[in-house]
């Protein structure tokens, strides 16, 4: 389906002309893809998540995810290689006073790097991925970049960019955003409220200053309200979601894992962007099922 926005006289929104993209269902259920010039599809995602906010919803990669991607199209693909020339990422740094905060940071590679080297490397600094940009070698040419919230951009070969790219990292992200579905007590199949967990390799949180870390994150979180009930030894804490009404409970009893138990009401979207701002702001784990 072709659509055809004019212009509106608001000062945020720049755009002059009618823009134009295609927008088509995804094989996932639910899911659109929106397909057209950068500046076009800027405009017309900015009027749909203006006026649909409780409808449409943004899903997110983690570093992890770019990594297993382009592993899985190395495999897939005899005698393709994927080459990193450009990314940008999220790195902790300390001001004046020893307060850790978030910076971004954009990074050209000369010459271009193979992906699983990049990726040790990045790993390695504690950098999350922000954008990532590549070509690929071999028997498969295309180049283009990814970014976090799974948006793109096709330079070349992009009917293979799209294929095994694009949609592979929509995909694989897709299947995670499941996990935020039906949380709060009001859609849960067991009438009350099924928490998640995000999971770190190390006992960060015995380190109890990291506490009060996650509650200057967690004051960050546009569109939200936060209030602390308890922080040292263990952290209890309330967000509200001003979006869409979105309420839950953050806990930190485990010394790797930040438990989110959503209320009443809860929405995928809402579950997703609060995990995404902790996996940036903060540190990324792994987003999954309390106990697994």
């Amino acid at each position: 389906m072709l659509i055809e926005l004019p212009p509106r006289n608001r000062e945020q929104l720049r755009h002059t002309g009618v823009a134009k993209a295609y927008l088509w269902e995804s094989d996932i259920p639910k899911c659109f893809w929106l397909i057209g010039f950068k500046d076009d599809c800027v405009y017309i995602e900015s009027e749909l998540l203006a006026y649909t906010p409780m409808q449409s919803s943004k899903i997110y990669a983690d570093t992890n995810d770019f990594k297993i991607l382009f592993g899985k199209v190395v495999k897939r693909h005899q005698g393709v290689r994927v080459k990193i020339r450009e990314f940008s990422s999220f790195v902790s740094a300390e001001d004046s006073h020893s307060n850790t905060h978030t910076e971004k940071r954009r990074t050209w590679l000369k010459p271009s790097v193979y992906a699983s080297e990049f990726f040790n490397q990045i790993e390695e600094d504690g950098q999350r991925l922000r954008t990532v940009a590549f070509n690929t070698v071999g028997d498969k040419i295309c180049a283009g970049r990814l970014r976090r919230d799974v948006s793109f951009m096709c330079t070349d070969g992009f009917l293979f960019f799209y294929r095994a790219l694009a949609k592979g990292l929509h995909e694989r992200v897709q299947e995670r955003q499941l996990l935020f579905d039906r949380r709060g007590a009001d859609k849960s199949p067991t009438h009350a409220s099924r928490p998640i967990e995000i999971k770190y390799e190390t006992h960060l949180f015995e380190d109890k200053q990291q506490n009060h870390r996650l509650v200057r994150v967690l004051s960050r979180l546009p569109n939200a309200g936060v209030s602390v009930f308890h922080a040292n030894p263990y952290l209890h804490a309330s967000v509200v979601d001003y979006i869409d009404g979105t309420s839950c409970k953050i806990w930190v009893t485990d010394s790797s894992a930040i438990t989110v138990i959503p209320g009443r009401k809860s929405t995928s979207s809402s579950l997703a962007r609060l995990c995404n701002h902790i996996n940036v702001e903060f540190r990324e784990g792994r987003v999954t099922e309390v106990g697994e």
